[in-house]
């Protein structure tokens, strides 16, 4: 299957694949590189490719994909468009949560509090609220994954699509 974008002669090939239950899907495995994860084993960079002419080119990792509740939608360009808000979404959030914690840490550096005071109460109820913030953002990372992916192509608008069969 042959890409072509706007506003470039720079094409890209992808693998299609008429499913008998999903339809038409595209996998992009020419990203080019792997990553180790910390037991230094080689994970895959193959990704479900999202096209739509007139749309950004869209890539979500193979795992995110087929860990999500598998139907339709999860070949569908909004599936990605979602995908991305999610993941924006979720930085945004780990970002205010790092900075709140460095402020809870601030907060309590060196003190000591007396049970039952207000200010141990208050500082109790803060990192009550930290440790919930955690866990939600903890069940993302395993919804959205540790990585947003990008293709060298994720900035490429689609012009049109070659299927060659």
């Amino acid at each position: 299957m042959a890409i072509r974008f706007q506003g470039t002669e720079e094409g890209h090939a992808i693998n299609a694949f008429e499913t008998t239950d999903k339809g038409l899907i595209y996998i992009d495995c020419t990203n080019g590189r792997t990553f180790a994860d910390e037991d230094d084993e080689t994970q895959s960079w193959d990704t479900v490719a999202y096209l739509e002419t007139g749309k950004r080119y869209g890539i979500l990792h193979i795992d995110l994909v087929t860990s999500a509740p598998y139907d339709y939608y999860t070949l569908q360009y909004d599936f990605y468009v979602d995908s991305e808000k999610a993941w924006h979404d979720y930085k945004n959030m780990l970002e205010s949560y790092n900075q709140e914690v460095a402020r809870y840490n601030q907060e309590i550096s060196g003190k000591v509090y007396t049970i039952g005071s207000s200010e141990e109460k208050r500082v109790s109820a803060w990192k009550k609220d930290l440790l919930q913030q955690e866990q939600t953002l903890d069940r993302l990372e395993k919804e959205l994954g540790e990585h947003w992916y990008e293709s060298e192509f994720s900035s490429y608008t689609v012009e049109d699509v070659h299927v060659h069969w």
